[in-house]
């Protein structure tokens, strides 16, 4: 259910800001996947596709975050967040928390396989057309570049 699913990543959302120890916790208990699957599953629910974004955006929030960030990379959350852009691209505020999120998820890394995910999934054409469609949200262009 898309509605359950939404509340459960919004509580998750809320437990896990600004407390390291939760989001490792939360990344343990399968989190990040959960969100990646009911993103896919629930794709139609705008709702879901933001507490979904909104809550993997927090996962991989702060220093040493480099785990959750490959296990989102290796659960797809760079491609449903991609999917995500492309289904709701008038949504400003989804484009702008996608933005962040595939900021953070392409971050420095030696490590980091997300970033050859986000071309393969379309990320630069997603990012270029939130900046183009949202030209006067100084906050989404931002979290563009």
């Amino acid at each position: 259910d898309a509605e359950l699913q939404r509340a459960a990543c919004n509580s998750l959302g809320q437990i896990i800001t600004d407390n390291a120890v939760n989001r490792v916790k939360a990344g343990n208990a399968g989190a990040v996947e959960a969100a990646v699957v009911a993103m896919r599953r629930h794709a139609g629910s705008v709702g879901l596709q933001h507490a979904a974004i909104g809550m993997l955006g927090g996962m991989t929030a702060g220093a040493g975050n480099a785990q959750i960030t490959a296990k989102a990379g290796n659960a797809g959350a760079v491609e449903a967040i991609v999917a995500a852009m492309c289904t709701y691209r008038v949504d400003a505020e989804l484009q702008r928390a996608a933005c962040m999120t595939l900021a953070r998820l392409n971050g420095d890394n030696a490590d980091n396989n997300n970033r050859a995910k986000a071309g393969n999934a379309g990320a630069v054409e997603a990012v270029v057309a939130a900046m183009r469609t949202h030209r006067e949200d100084a906050e989404l262009q931002r979290a563009a570049c």
